[in-house]
């Protein structure tokens, strides 16, 4: 549903109410990340090289040995209109991954 969504931004319907063979399909290679670098601006902190910050965010199943690590993260959702939290979302990170698709990253 996500290809659908991205291939089709001025549909109708969104890519979760449409049938699956609507969607286009994918055969290529998907990589999967464990972790990722975030570098973002927090202009509430002055620590940070011109307040920019940069930090690790985990997905990892294992480490190890060790205990699973699933990092939470906070998602701009776009309305920040009598939300609590000005438009951020809370989220969970269980995968990242990375794919090409019609040349598009």
């Amino acid at each position: 549903y996500y290809l659908y969504d991205q291939l089709n931004p001025n549909a109708e319907m969104s890519g979760d109410h449409v049938s699956l063979c609507q969607c286009p399909s994918f055969d290529g290679d998907i990589k999967v990340f464990n972790s990722v670098l975030a570098t973002y601006y927090a202009p509430s902190d002055h620590s940070g090289h011109g307040r920019m910050h940069c930090n690790v965010i985990c997905c990892m199943p294992q480490w190890q040995g060790g205990p699973v690590r699933y990092d939470c993260i906070l998602v701009d959702n776009g309305s920040s209109e009598n939300d609590p939290l000005c438009g951020l979302l809370i989220a969970h990170c269980l995968l990242f991954f990375s794919f090409k698709f019609q040349h598009f990253r």
